[in-house]
């Protein structure tokens, strides 16, 4: 009986290990609502060292911020006039390429 019980739990542990070395890095873009990469594309949360809006829009370094619109497409930089109001109404409105609109090269600035 004892030994059953053994093989049981040591069953059970070596699945529930295999599930979390197998499993997807936890914590690793895309977040938000909308699957947005940002510039922390492929990269784990860990490594990103920007702080990202809890919708996945906007992404802050040394108080810049990326703005991204909700189909993943770069829409402006936040020290830009106007980009405060743009990205009310990207936010306000359904997914639309906004950013491909405003920026159809997709040129992402750097920090």
């Amino acid at each position: 009986m004892r030994r059953t019980i053994g093989r049981i739990l040591l069953s059970l542990s070596a699945f529930g290990l295999a599930g979390v070395a197998l499993a997807p890095a936890a914590g690793a873009y895309p977040v938000g609502p909308y699957d947005i990469q940002g510039p922390c594309n492929n990269i784990p949360q860990v490594l990103c060292p920007f702080t990202v809006s809890s919708d996945g829009l906007s992404w802050t370094l040394l108080g810049q911020t990326l703005n991204y619109d909700k189909d993943g497409n770069f829409v402006c930089l936040s020290s830009v006039s106007g980009c405060s109001l743009i990205m009310e109404a990207v936010r306000a409105l359904p997914p639309l390429p906004i950013g491909k609109w405003i920026n159809p090269s997709q040129q992402v600035p750097t920090l």
